[in-house]
């Protein structure tokens, strides 16, 4: 198995070669510096509850590998962004701090026209974040897996 790359920008995007990277830059490119900006300050915070700074790329991925491991979690996001794909939905995951099974995991579905309507939202992601999601999913781009 090969070892993630990371976008040497934001250092969140991963890619399993340099050529994947590369075919998706013209759509990371649109959110890798608001991405980084909230990275930075995810990092941040992340320090200032004591955590080291070299740990918290593992930090991340360990989440990352909660959510794969909730059995069904995976095809009831694809379900819910194809159910609400018209609507060209924001989904996000996430868990309760302390969830050590998975059994505490919500998604959320947003549709796209409260990406800048919702006080929610708008407290919560940035206007060159927003703007990001919106070049980037302004249209229908959910593919179903083959």
């Amino acid at each position: 198995m090969n070892r993630l790359r990371y976008c040497g920008r934001c250092e969140t995007a991963s890619y399993c070669y340099k050529q994947c990277a590369q075919a998706h830059w013209p759509n990371h490119e649109i959110v890798c510096e608001s991405i980084r900006k909230a990275r930075d300050q995810a990092l941040a915070a992340y320090e200032a509850q004591g955590g080291k700074r070299t740990d918290f790329n593992k930090s991340n991925q360990q989440f990352v590998n909660l959510f794969h491991a909730v059995p069904g979690l995976h095809t009831e996001i694809m379900l819910l962004a194809w159910k609400n794909r018209h609507h060209t939905p924001f989904m996000s995951a996430s868990t309760l701090e302390g969830d050590v099974d998975g059994s505490r995991v919500r998604v959320q579905m947003m549709p796209g026209r409260f990406w800048d309507e919702d006080p929610r939202f708008i407290k919560e992601y940035s206007k060159d974040y927003r703007e990001g999601l919106q070049k980037s999913f302004g249209d229908a781009s959910f593919v179903p897996p083959r």
